[in-house]
């Protein structure tokens, strides 16, 4: 994927996510070509290959320009803050979410999740790589298990009692306390 600071490339590249998200909300993903990708976008096969190596690629970079959600902005009150930030990430992108929900493609949300909180400084610093990258993959997967059901129960949650369920079930507020 392009990262540079090309402006007619930068254009290029927010053209082409634009023209996918588009698609995406009247066709199925596995329909959708990079042709018809290029033909929305108004750009060619060449400039989409030189900026994306596929659809998915493009996908993650829109995942990752929006960042609304990136936890390692959250230096004090870490676990707190990653709850009500989810929360609000949830709803303020819910028609993104949505449209990756429909065409399974909600796995590279929790891709993304897994890598922000593995580049966060703040995010288990007194243990070892591989213990961050099994609580990084399982706290992500649990994200992602809360967008599912969100979106399939209609909105049923404002911002502050969904941020409220993240808390307890993360924090695991809902086991029995052992005795």
């Amino acid at each position: 994927m392009y990262n540079g600071n090309n402006k007619t490339a930068c254009h290029s590249q927010q053209a082409i996510a634009d023209a996918l998200f588009d698609l995406l909300a009247q066709e199925r993903y596995e329909k959708i070509s990079v042709t018809e990708i290029c033909t929305k976008a108004n750009v060619s096969r060449q400039t989409f290959y030189s900026l994306f190596s596929s659809k998915e690629n493009v996908i993650a970079y829109q995942l990752g320009r929006d960042e609304q959600y990136v936890p390692s902005r959250c230096q004090d009150h870490f676990f707190k803050n990653v709850c009500l930030d989810y929360s609000r990430y949830i709803m303020q992108e819910r028609e993104m979410l949505a449209i990756l929900y429909e065409n399974r493609l909600l796995g590279l949300v929790q891709n993304m999740q897994m890598r922000h909180f593995l580049d966060c400084p703040d995010f288990l610093p007194d243990h070892d790589g591989l213990y961050r990258q099994y609580a990084a993959s399982y706290i992500a997967s649990g994200l992602l298990g809360i967008v599912r059901i969100y979106l399939e129960n209609e909105d049923s949650l404002n911002e502050e009692e969904l941020a409220a369920v993240i808390t307890d079930l993360l924090s695991g507020a809902y086991l029995p306390s052992a005795s």
